[in-house]
């Protein structure tokens, strides 16, 4: 068996190798929705040890400022500059790497929507989308395609429909390049998987042949902005989350350490069958929870 993890108690045991702490969000500050306890008076307590707090998130369907809304009633203050959902990162590599890239249509919901016209970009598709139908072979053939839209952005969309699945697919057709902000497969939520962006995206690769250049986690990218935006030391930054193919996976492709937690889509079954393979993806860390007691 490959090395393994060292098992923390609780976050006290990082307090003094670590000036910065990313959290994922999803099966670690919340479940469902509902707020983990634990988490939150850790966040509080690593504040006010004076710690650098920032957030990365593959969750697209939230802005920024929704994030920030949705922690700061949930217990813990924090500026928007501390937020990185994917909804956010996604338009901001685009913009970044291809300069050419004007005009996206988007499956997702409104929090992509939302950061992707921050961004600049002239965006089609999404909620405007939600309602519209597609009924026949001949209907396809006239669906009113935007003139060169430069590219398709793919993110979580509870209104996914056939239509934007058609539309989508015509624009890869006909040239555009193709982004997503993430492909989970799934959140966990009440034990229970719910199908994510990565349902979406596999019906676009199967009707298509084209893959996506995946812009969120564990594309180091997330963190990478952090580090430029904030000046962090990644020797002494740690990134927490509950998925091994991403939140610690993103930590090893940027060079920072990590910590798995077991309050979301990993827990000890799926370590251990990790820890077995050839090149296992290994935290530095594991814990029960984000929790100090």
């Amino acid at each position: 068996m490959n090395s393994e993890p060292k098992v923390i108690s609780s976050f006290l045991e990082l307090i003094d190798q670590y000036d910065t702490f990313i959290f994922d969000c999803d099966g670690v500050l919340w479940d469902a929705g509902l707020k983990l306890e634990p988490a939150f008076d850790t966040l509080n307590f690593l504040k006010e040890k004076g710690k650098s707090i920032f957030f990365v998130t593959n969750n697209s369907t939230k802005s920024r400022k929704k994030y920030s809304h949705k922690i700061s009633s949930l217990g813990f203050d924090t500026p928007l500059e501390n937020i990185y959902p994917s909804s956010f990162v996604g338009p901001a590599y685009i913009k970044l790497e291809y300069p050419e890239v004007k005009k996206i249509y988007i499956i997702g919901m409104e929090g992509l929507e939302e950061e992707t016209k921050e961004a600049g970009f002239q965006v089609f598709g999404g909620p405007e989308d939600n309602e519209k139908k597609l009924l026949t072979e001949h209907q396809f053939t006239q669906m009113p395609i935007e003139e060169k839209v430069d590219a398709i952005l793919v993110g979580f969309d509870m209104d996914f429909n056939y239509y934007k699945l058609a539309h989508a697919s015509a624009c890869l057709q006909k040239g555009a390049k193709f982004f997503a902000t993430n492909d989970d497969p799934y959140d966990m939520a009440g034990g229970m998987k719910l199908p994510v962006a990565g349902a979406m995206i596999s019906c676009l690769e199967v009707s298509t042949g084209e893959k996506p250049m995946v812009l969120g986690k564990p594309n180091k990218y997330s963190i990478e902005l952090i580090v430029q935006h904030h000046g962090v030391d990644k020797k002494k930054c740690i990134m927490i989350g509950d998925r091994i193919d991403t939140d610690i996976l993103i930590g090893k492709n940027a060079g920072v350490d990590t910590c798995l937690v077991f309050t979301g889509v990993s827990n000890q079954e799926s370590l251990f069958e990790e820890l077995k393979k050839e090149n296992p993806i290994v935290p530095n860390y594991v814990c029960k929870a984000v929790c100090i007691k």
